[in-house]
């Protein structure tokens, strides 16, 4: 997606080459890759635009934040720099919920029961499942107790 068009999906407004395509997007400058965005988010001590000479060495694209990172970055003004870095994220992956199927339980008793036998029938039918309860959260190759 092009810049330009990711920041008036985003509802805000950009400075820079708005021609350059993005792939992906990140807060942590370390995970950057070449193509992706470094969202430089305002944090309690740091603000992310501390971790930009990191971000552009690992040829991130542009980047995302409330404050200006300099001349010659590719940036993305956005006054509220979280919500628009999980937009983003969201709009980049190419609107993922789109590809779920969802199941909720409701009731007193029994819930963990049904979930349970719905997952397995699921697994059954090759489908792969993600369950998320009181008892805990599990995903394929994955399990947090609750």
């Amino acid at each position: 997606m092009k810049v330009a068009k990711l920041a008036a999906a985003l509802g805000c407004t950009f400075r820079g080459d708005g021609s350059l395509e993005v792939s992906g997007i990140t807060h942590v400058a370390q995970k950057v890759q070449p193509g992706w965005i470094f969202a430089a988010l305002p944090g309690h001590h740091h603000h992310g635009l501390e971790f930009l000479p990191e971000a552009l060495a690992r040829k991130a694209a542009a980047v995302l934040s409330d404050r200006d990172p300099g001349a010659g970055v590719t940036w993305i003004v956005a006054q509220n720099p979280r919500p628009a870095t999980a937009r983003a994220a969201w709009l980049l992956a190419g609107n993922p919920q789109d590809k779920l199927t969802m199941v909720g339980v409701t009731g007193t008793n029994g819930k963990s029961t049904v979930c349970d036998l719905t997952a397995r029938i699921l697994k059954a039918f090759g489908r792969p499942v993600g369950v998320f309860g009181t008892l805990g959260y599990r995903l394929p190759g994955r399990e947090v107790p609750g």
